[in-house]
């Protein structure tokens, strides 16, 4: 057995927006599938801006921490999710993928969440930056975000409830988380 069994013949083929993920598809009045055991033709690629998802990268020297961080950001389907264990490691990521959104731990070894936001704003200032922590008092990392991120800090305990909400703050409005997804 071939592995398309039906051809799709198209007429009358129209340009529909498609408005939940900024996407674009196509209707036809008139489709009709006969099994004549060849592939289908190629489907016209839809005009316009296709989504790209946003990437953000996560920087955490505790692989539990940085990977339930990485977990609960996976579940917004338009970003792109990265994870680095130090600020040196993080600056070569950034050089690479250029995120959107880079989220660093303040305490880390070899390069602290500080140092790598002060390398990041330097060389690659399109990448915004959240801080966290769970070593800091909520007014200490308020004006250390203010200093060296986009004015955003998240203790670490509360990233479930405010990280997503942060993250999609600071990006353009198509990037933005879809809902109210809820890590727990």
């Amino acid at each position: 057995m071939p592995p398309f069994p039906y051809t799709i013949q198209v007429r009358d083929l129209r340009y529909v927006p498609y408005c939940a993920d900024s996407a674009s598809i196509f209707k036809s009045s008139n489709l009709r599938a006969t099994s004549l055991g060849r592939p289908p033709p190629a489907w016209p690629r839809p005009r316009g801006d296709v989504s790209v998802p946003a990437k953000i990268l996560v920087v955490d020297d505790q692989q539990f921490v940085r990977r339930t961080l990485c977990s609960m950001l996976s579940q917004q389907s338009h970003w792109k999710i990265y994870e680095a264990e130090n600020g040196k490691v993080a600056l070569e990521q950034i050089r690479e993928i250029k995120p959107d959104v880079a989220v660093l731990d303040i305490v880390m070894p070899e390069m602290s969440g500080i140092e790598a936001a002060c390398e990041i704003r330097q060389h690659t200032p399109q990448t915004k930056v959240i801080l966290i922590s769970s070593h800091y008092t909520p007014e200490e990392a308020a004006i250390l975000a203010r200093l060296f991120a986009d004015g955003a800090f998240i203790q670490k305990s509360e990233a479930d409830k405010d990280l997503v909400l942060a993250i999609s703050r600071l990006l353009p409005k198509k990037g933005q988380a879809h809902g109210r997804k809820r890590f727990r």
